[in-house]
């Protein structure tokens, strides 16, 4: 027996992708693997005049500027419309169900400097709006034909707009836009709240019925009626008790009854929620234009207001915080004067917090979130600690200045793009820093490290060894192993 990990593929094709290959692709997945096979689509089928009218004119994103080749190289309308038709026969021969998923992101033009990439994704609220709307008019001029089309949804879903997602039929509806605010996934069980709230004061107790019950159960069965079996009479009369709430339930009607009386159900709440969102303030510029407050201040790679936003706002959590010990330490830098070292100037190096914030730079991909929602500048991501998983990893992005652990007795690091290393000794508490010029030798305490010893390995004259970083290897040493991490459970 052959085994069968997937029954179903959302085909999430690039923008600009030419309609005969998103239908030959789908085609292959349904006539050669027997897959479900759902479509995403892009933002760019409602045209590129009625897209600016919307986000422009309608919702006041002046800010948001459109690329009009985007438009004209992607799918257009009358092309979708042809392929779905053709690929639902191909799915009814095949016995198997095609959807279509809403929506795909839009390119708009990047003409600012927060981001260096000319084009941009636009998601959120302004893109939920496009997708209720792409939604609207397809379920209005798709007919009906012998099998539902199925709905999947991914546009701006917070817990406020899950119900009517449920209710116009959608499903999956997935996240992203709304996890990436502060509180990340504590945010989701409210979704389920407010959709357990809403069954139940619809009197229903399953999805199905909600979804029946939300869309008229009278009026969506008339548009069914005649292409299901059974007993038109018993269905017209379970329509006017859902409306009366004498039942709770089609939960025991044919599969076929169902789907059919759910997704004309759907349709109808869809098209009329996708209208109200068209005019609710929620969606508006004036609601969604203001950015994070900025307080001022800039960030280092020690200390901050530590209001640990950067960690829930993270896609890819790959922010996290470690403790250290507080303290100002005396850091001396010597400097190599023939066979000889001197002290050359002693700085201090305060940290005053012991709850520290670093970034695991082999989850992080540099989307720039943690700096939208830091009410520091600079960028966690960018300012705070680089931590690497393992050597391999610290060297192929040696563009960064970070570190990496290479026993829990010595941590590498790279620092204004020279490589260093400490090793500890934590019985006798001494260090050996290695510059690769020179090897010192030094006790370790709060107060900061002392000369014990040197070794110069080809240092010229004038070379200066920096304490500074001793005091900065140490200090992260013992703060990474301090907690649980990405980068202490790494550990060989």
């Amino acid at each position: 027996m052959k085994p069968r990990l997937v029954d179903a593929v959302t085909l999430s094709t690039f923008h600009g992708c030419p309609a005969d290959e998103i239908e030959l692709i789908a085609r292959h997945l349904m006539e050669d693997w027997k897959l479900n096979v759902v479509i995403k689509l892009n933002p760019t089928l409602l045209g590129f005049e009625d897209v600016k009218a919307i986000l422009n004119d309608q919702l006041g994103y002046q800010e948001l500027v459109l690329q009009k080749p985007s438009f004209d190289k992607d799918l257009m309308w009358p092309q979708a419309i042809e392929m779905i038709g053709r690929l639902r026969t191909v799915a009814i021969a095949q016995g198997v169900k095609l959807g279509v998923k809403l929506t795909n992101t839009m390119i708009v033009d990047n003409h600012k400097t927060f981001f260096a990439d000319k084009e941009m994704y636009l998601s959120g609220q302004p893109l939920h709006v496009l997708a209720t709307q792409l939604m609207s008019r397809l379920r209005t001029t798709l007919p009906a034909g012998e099998v539902p089309l199925a709905y999947t949804f991914s546009a701006g879903i917070d817990q406020h707009n899950f119900v009517d997602a449920v209710a116009s039929d959608l499903c999956p509806v997935t996240v992203c836009t709304d996890l990436l605010r502060p509180g990340g996934y504590a945010r989701l069980p409210k979704y389920l709240d407010q959709l357990a709230a809403d069954m139940t004061s619809n009197g229903v107790t399953d999805v199905e019925s909600f979804i029946v019950k939300r869309g008229d159960p009278i009026a969506s069965l008339e548009e069914i009626i005649d292409l299901v079996p059974g007993d038109k009479n018993m269905l017209r009369a379970r329509a006017e008790a859902l409306v009366e709430g004498r039942a709770a339930t089609i939960a025991d009607l044919s599969l076929d009854v169902r789907a059919r009386w759910v997704h004309a159900a759907g349709s109808r709440t869809a098209i009329r929620y996708a209208a109200q969102v068209l005019k609710d303030p929620k969606y508006a510029a004036p609601k969604n234009s203001k950015v994070p407050k900025k307080i001022g201040s800039m960030l280092h790679l020690f200390d901050c207001v530590s209001c640990d936003k950067c960690i829930p706002v993270c896609p890819n959590d790959a922010n996290f915080v470690y403790d250290v010990a507080p303290g100002s330490r005396v850091a001396p830098s010597w400097r190599v004067e023939g066979s000889n070292v001197v002290v050359a100037e002693t700085t201090k190096l305060p940290i005053e917090q012991v709850h520290q914030l670093a970034t695991f730079v082999d989850s992080c991909n540099a989307c720039g979130n943690c700096d939208v929602f830091c009410p520091e500048d600079g960028g966690p991501y960018n300012m705070k600690p680089h931590w690497f998983g393992n050597e391999k990893t610290f060297h192929e992005g040696k563009v960064l200045d970070g570190f990496y652990l290479p026993s829990k007795d010595a941590i590498v690091g790279r620092l204004e793009g020279k490589v260093v290393r400490l090793d500890v000794d934590r019985a006798n508490a001494t260090g050996t820093f290695d510059d690769g010029l020179s090897k010192l030798e030094v006790k370790l305490s709060a107060q900061g490290p002392e000369m014990l010893r040197f070794e110069l390995k080809g240092a010229p004259e004038g070379h200066v060894i920096r304490g500074d970083r001793i005091v900065v290897l140490a200090a992260l040493l013992d703060g990474v192993l301090s907690t649980v991490n990405p980068v202490s459970v790494a550990l060989p």
